[in-house]
């Protein structure tokens, strides 16, 4: 293993949070997003530092629906 590598969020990962939060407040389940949170620091970002070719190049991949193709050309 060529060691851990710094991970990087989308820029809108925060806005993503945001959204998830409220959803789950309103819900009436806040202490899910401590769980997810717990997830993210605790398993999945170390995971994705420990082992960077787990992902893949989600942008590489053909779209399968108008809207992801739509979403893909914004993003281009």
């Amino acid at each position: 293993m060529a060691g851990r590598r710094p991970v990087r969020a989308a820029e809108n990962l925060g806005r993503n949070l945001d959204s998830l939060r409220q959803f789950l407040d309103d819900a009436g389940a806040p202490e899910a997003f401590d769980v997810l949170l717990d997830e993210l620091f605790e398993g999945t970002i170390p995971h994705l530092a420990a082992f960077p070719e787990a992902g893949f190049d989600f942008l590489s991949r053909r779209p399968g629906s108008r809207e992801a193709a739509a979403a893909v050309a914004r993003w281009e």
